[in-house]
């Protein structure tokens, strides 16, 4: 589920001392996730200990009860977990505090469970949710696919800083404070969020250090530029090519599936098949403006060549000097200037998306740049770490990321 995937890896790249050991567990039966969900709070015993819980997906009411849906033991059969009995399971371990994060239909119905907690065991628990006991949650994006609304206002405050009133910090309760906002304004009110008690352990905290990728990136998706890049690069080499689409079916044997894109076929239905070989100018003209391509040849420059050479280590590291160089003959632009830009945008209570940081910048630095180009350098520098970059409806993009990891567990 992205809603899940992109919540895990967040948690992953938060500062150091705040990053989160993971568990990722999809379309898996009940008694695995209490297995694993006990094993995690036993893992964060002790005061200091945060054990975060997310659950994006179906959601029932049973009675006075929330249920998650899950597979059954035959092929269109599904099998409840109750959410009482996982809270129970997860505090019999002990854990030094818990945060539930609920994106689910019904999932006001987990109130009950909360009520009936001992007083003690209140004081380190603490459940974030969105949608009432009647009501079904609000999504986004392909249905096979989706992204909960209630999970990016959550995303969006994890990572823009939703500070408390007197600090840096991030806490239970300053996370709320964004994600009912921002949640009620996405829903046009239709979707509030609720908080159920508080936690005074802190979250996270705005910083806006970067920590950057020396080598070749990982977990980058395959159909990102980044990735597109990559293989040009790779299946150029040394050789040089006598035509774009020669290129694009050489590209297409070791690198197919930085390509595909998806297509309707005659039942209608969506598969995926290699984009058109004109996509591939949109890559080589911008290998050609930041000077890794001959301006007149389908051939590697030899900075461009010097980017296949021990890429596993130095890949990013080569590739930013080009993309500083590139902003610098681009009316004296910077990384700090593009990170000013985001900062400017955010002071407004915008979120830094493609369009938002180039309209930053044009009225900075005028209407001459070129915006497909500074697109790719923006989306690069984030996969490379100069920059933080975060997936919603659109690219968005933050000042600050830092990686590594491990006190906590989500």
């Amino acid at each position: 589920m992205r809603s899940a995937q992109q919540l895990k890896s967040l948690l992953m790249e938060l500062p150091q001392e705040f990053a989160f050991a993971t568990s990722y567990e999809a379309n898996s039966k009940p008694e695995r996730v209490e297995r694993e969900a006990n094993l995690a709070a036993k893992r964060c015993r002790g005061s200091n200990g945060l054990l975060i819980v997310y659950y994006f997906g179906h959601g029932r009411r049973d009675a006075d009860d929330l249920s998650f849906v899950h597979p059954g033991t035959k092929p269109g059969n599904r099998s409840y977990l109750s959410f009482k009995a996982l809270l129970y399971n997860i505090m019999a371990g002990n854990p030094g505090n818990v945060l539930f994060l609920l994106d689910c239909c019904y999932a006001g119905a987990s109130q009950r469970a909360m009520d009936l907690l001992p007083e003690a065991a209140k004081k380190n628990c603490c459940l974030i949710a969105c949608t009432s006991a009647s009501t079904r949650a609000f999504w986004e994006g392909a249905e096979d696919n989706p992204i909960g609304t209630f999970t990016l206002a959550l995303l969006d405050g994890l990572i823009r800083g939703t500070m408390s009133p007197t600090d840096d910090s991030i806490t239970a309760a300053s996370l709320f404070k964004h994600a009912h906002n921002q949640t009620k304004a996405l829903t046009r009110g239709a979707q509030v969020p609720y908080i159920f008690g508080n936690l005074n352990v802190q979250i996270s905290r705005y910083t806006h250090r970067p920590t950057i990728v020396r080598g070749i990136s990982k977990n980058v998706s395959d159909k990102s530029a980044y990735c597109k890049i990559i293989a040009t690069i790779k299946t150029l080499g040394h050789r040089t090519a006598q035509r774009l689409s020669e290129l694009y079916e050489r590209i297409l044997v070791r690198h197919r599936e930085a390509f595909l894109t998806n297509f309707i076929d005659k039942s209608r239905r969506i598969e995926q098949r290699p984009a058109k070989w004109t996509v591939l100018r949109r890559y080589v003209a911008f290998l050609r403006a930041i000077r890794a391509i001959e301006p007149d040849a389908l051939r590697l420059t030899p900075r461009g060549a010097k980017l296949l050479v021990n890429m596993e280590e130095l890949y990013n590291s080569r590739l930013q000097a080009l993309l500083v160089e590139y902003l610098t003959r681009q009316n004296g632009l910077s990384v700090d200037l593009l990170r000013t830009s985001m900062q400017r945008v955010m002071e407004r209570r915008w979120l830094p998306t493609r369009e938002n940081v180039l309209n930053e910048l044009f009225l900075e630095k005028g209407y001459d740049l070129n915006e497909q180009h500074l697109g790719l350098v923006l989306d690069l520098l984030g996969h490379i770490g100069a920059i933080g970059t975060l997936r919603k409806r659109q690219q968005v993009y933050f000042p600050w990321n830092e990686t590594k990891r491990f006190p906590r567990y989500t």
